[in-house]
């Protein structure tokens, strides 16, 4: 089966555990054709899993309106990242989410959030 998602996604979990699944790994030129940011997932993610998995992640991002004011974005943005630990205590998948994927964002990044991102020394690329 195809999936996506955050890991440790529970479909896969459900399916390495009882069923003996296996994710397999893209080449490196599977991901070139995708035209999307290479991912591991850590060995050990999952039953029977020895090795790290090569994927590529998934861009999930939230907008907004031009109309925002910066002050907004910047305290939006930085509650969801304070917030983030907490959120992976209650659900293992948020782990998965690290400001190293800012790559996956394809748009402008709101200013009040480039802000925050520039203050914990995020990596944001040249698009942005």
């Amino acid at each position: 089966f195809v999936t996506a998602g955050s890991y440790p996604a529970p479909n896969v979990i459900e399916a390495a555990a009882s069923a003996g699944a296996r994710v397999l790994s893209l080449s490196d030129e599977q991901i070139k054709l995708s035209k999307r940011t290479r991912l591991e997932i850590p060995a050990g993610t999952y039953a029977g899993q020895s090795s790290a998995i090569t994927t590529t992640s998934l861009p999930v991002v939230a907008f907004a309106t031009t109309d925002m004011d910066d002050a907004t974005a910047y305290a939006l943005t930085k509650t969801f990242w304070e917030s983030k630990a907490s959120m992976s205590s209650g659900a293992k998948w948020w782990s998965g989410v690290s400001l190293d994927m800012l790559d996956n964002i394809l748009t402008e990044i709101h200013p009040g959030a480039a802000k925050y991102y520039q203050e914990v020394g995020a990596k944001l690329a040249s698009h942005h």
